[in-house]
């Protein structure tokens, strides 16, 4: 199932990363530089930036070879290296399973999305990852887990 930005939770880890010092670098599947508008595995090109508390540069543009394609990922997530995130349309669960073991988060966002919205959020907090919500329970489960939680004293 894929997820899009707003579906995504941010999380801030102050023990991991010095707000001060930190600098992040992010990928973007871009083919013109301004919008992700690119299926990771397909991209044509990705941007990367490096970012940190209240700033961003561009630092490369990776262009794919004309024959790239699914064959490749692993490929493309070694150009990926240093990266903490990365941002596209579209990513399957295989290439994302392989970025995360690079320690690369995939991020999908809806086609269009400007990259300079993206960053201005990142810029805000830019110690962060990014993990998806937890999918709703089924009906029936949801129900049996909310009974458990009154049995035990739940209160909000």
């Amino acid at each position: 199932m894929t997820q899009t930005w707003n579906q995504w939770r941010v999380h801030h880890n102050p023990a991991s990363v010095s707000m001060d010092d930190a600098v992040w670098k992010v990928a973007f599947a871009s083919s013109d530089l301004q919008e992700v508008n690119q299926h990771f595995g397909m991209a044509a090109g990705y941007s990367i930036y490096e970012l940190s508390m209240g700033s961003s540069r561009l630092v490369e543009v990776l262009r794919a070879p004309a024959e790239g394609g699914h064959h490749r990922i692993g490929e493309r997530i070694s150009w990926l290296t240093g990266c903490q995130l990365m941002f596209s349309v579209a990513v399957g669960e295989s290439a994302r399973q392989q970025l995360a073991a690079a320690g690369i988060t995939a991020v999908t966002v809806a086609p269009g999305t400007t990259i300079a919205s993206l960053l201005i959020r990142l810029e805000e907090q830019p110690a962060i990852y990014c993990k998806p919500f937890k999918q709703p329970l089924p009906p029936q489960q949801a129900e049996e887990r909310f009974i458990t939680m009154l049995a035990n004293g739940w209160d909000e």
